[in-house]
């Protein structure tokens, strides 16, 4: 079978943009979400080390274990990746179309943008946009082979803004208080799940913290379900796709209570599955009714009351047979705060 491939002179002037570059950076969309594509990404990067930011429809399709994984992308502006998008004078778009969100605003002035996308899109060439139209994968490989890695390549601005955004995610992973935070859920169920185990997050207020907190080893391992409910579906979906892995789903009360019937299905197969069941509020809100239902079920269900209970809770619902539900408290209040302090972080973009 023939292979779309972009013409010479399209793939060689990408080339010369990236050898001009003084701070080239990597974004990885959700067309970089294949095997292929993954594979001719991580020769391309082993061969140049260009730190790389990945888009929440393409979790995993890199090594997010990386030195020079930066994180993920998930809001518009203002957090530590955007502050790193916004000192690169090279973005290196693998896939990530420009009518997708988040959107890549906020770049430096004067910052080039090297398009790799499988057809047309809205971008029109000009003095910043340069599009290599065509298979993906190939046309990355053929870069790999003739690219020139640059002595004047500097990197240490994103390795700070990456440290910086540690800092926090190993604070606030580590927080095992009581109400348990979204955070440190996220943390734990890192923890839990093997490396390619799936993990569903239904549409919900802190989406965005296991989008940016939780680590994928391999491609859909974190699938995000952006249809409120719809995560129960997409779970069951998962667990018959994927039979050998074991599948959990992060959802809310409401989530949990308008796909409810969905859980008789998992139950007749007889399907291996955490489900994990943050309130939406504060301490102070009452389960009983949530538990009278999981309770009508006839499943298997924990309460940690803390981040310890919620530890040894979720480790004792991955080992036990059929449905499992862990039902715990988190506080709305706390996670807005977090998210505030942290989407209004100021960029230093002083230069290295």
């Amino acid at each position: 079978m023939a292979v779309d491939l972009a013409d010479g002179d399209s793939i060689g002037k990408a080339a010369v943009m990236l050898h001009k570059s003084l701070n080239p950076l990597i974004i990885v969309g959700s067309g970089a979400n294949t095997d292929a594509v993954r594979l001719a990404l991580m020769a391309f990067w082993e061969a140049t080390e260009i730190p790389f930011v990945v888009m929440a429809q393409a979790k995993g399709a890199m090594d997010e274990f990386s030195r020079d994984y930066l994180g993920s992308v998930a809001y518009e502006k203002n957090d530590y990746i955007h502050c790193s998008l916004a000192y690169a004078d090279l973005i290196i778009n693998v896939g990530h179309s420009p009518d997708e969100l988040p959107s890549m605003a906020g770049l430096k002035e004067g910052a080039k943008i090297i398009h790799f996308l499988q057809s047309a899109s809205s971008v029109n060439d000009d003095e910043v946009n340069h599009s290599v139209l065509g298979n993906i994968a190939a046309n990355i490989k053929i870069l790999t082979n003739i690219v020139k890695v640059s002595r004047d390549w500097r990197f240490s601005y994103f390795y700070n803004m990456k440290n910086k955004q540690t800092l926090g995610i190993n604070e606030r992973s580590s927080d095992n208080s009581s109400p348990v935070s979204a955070c440190y859920a996220a943390f734990e169920m890192r923890e839990r799940l093997g490396d390619s185990d799936v993990l569903v997050v239904d549409h919900a207020l802190y989406e965005k913290c296991f989008i940016r907190e939780y680590r994928s080893y391999q491609r859909n391992t974190l699938l995000v379900e952006k249809v409120k409910g719809g995560g129960l579906a997409l779970l069951i979906f998962s667990s018959l796709l994927f039979s050998d892995k074991k599948v959990a789903l992060i959802c809310d009360e409401e989530a949990f209570m308008a796909g409810r019937e969905c859980f008789d299905i998992a139950k007749s197969l007889d399907l291996l599955i955490v489900v994990l069941v943050l309130g939406p509020d504060n301490s102070s809100i009452d389960n009983s009714s949530l538990v009278e239902e999981v309770n009508k079920l006839g499943v298997q269900y924990y309460t940690p009351k803390d981040g310890e209970g919620f530890k040894r809770d979720t480790y004792k619902a991955k080992c036990g047979d059929g449905m499992q539900v862990v039902i715990a408290d988190t506080d709305k209040a706390a996670y807005l705060d977090m998210e505030k302090a942290l989407v209004g972080t100021p960029c230093d973009c002083a230069e290295d």
